[in-house]
């Protein structure tokens, strides 16, 4: 082993060390910091659904006022409209890859149609969607369809994944 090498490793070590404590002392600082948002969302969660309960209590006699104290109207009048959406890719079931020119069409009971065909890449995107429950089917020539049903819920962009199959020859 070279003279040097001791020396080498000590200055290496003094260079090394506070780095990894450094680093360490991140990752925890970032771990309590993640943890105390929680906390925090959480207790204003509570006292949010503590304001609700008073509000139902103390407008017991007039539905009106006491319809503005519950949680789930709260959410859909401060939550901005048209914020959520819906992203889809799809693959041929048979070769396992993404599927181009596939028509994704869907609709909310009572609300007209929305069509979408997915791009090179197997790929659509949807923006501005209603929250609520939605059904429809993926069509391509040559495919069997395939009907999908999600629920869009608000302020979300949702995650799709599918896989349509080759139809089978007739005999």
């Amino acid at each position: 082993m070279p003279t040097s090498y001791i020396t080498e490793l000590k200055a290496f070590r003094d260079i090394f060390e506070p780095r990894v404590e450094n680093f360490l002392n991140t990752l925890e600082n970032s771990e309590n910091g993640t943890q105390e948002k929680i906390m925090a969302n959480n207790a204003i969660y509570d006292r949010a659904i503590d304001i609700c309960a008073d509000g139902q209590v103390v407008f017991i006699d007039n539905e009106a006022k006491r319809n503005q104290f519950i949680w789930d109207r709260i959410i859909d009048r401060i939550t901005p409209p048209g914020a959520a959406g819906l992203k889809i890719d799809i693959r041929n079931g048979s070769t396992n890859e993404f599927e181009p020119g596939v028509e994704v069409s869907f609709q909310q009971q009572g609300l007209p149609v929305i069509i979408g065909t997915t791009d090179a890449d197997g790929y659509v995107p949807f923006t501005n969607l209603e929250v609520g429950l939605y059904t429809g089917f993926l069509r391509k020539p040559g495919f069997e369809p395939v009907p999908i049903e999600f629920t869009i819920s608000t302020g979300v962009t949702s995650f799709k994944h599918y896989v349509i199959n080759p139809e089978s020859p007739t005999p």
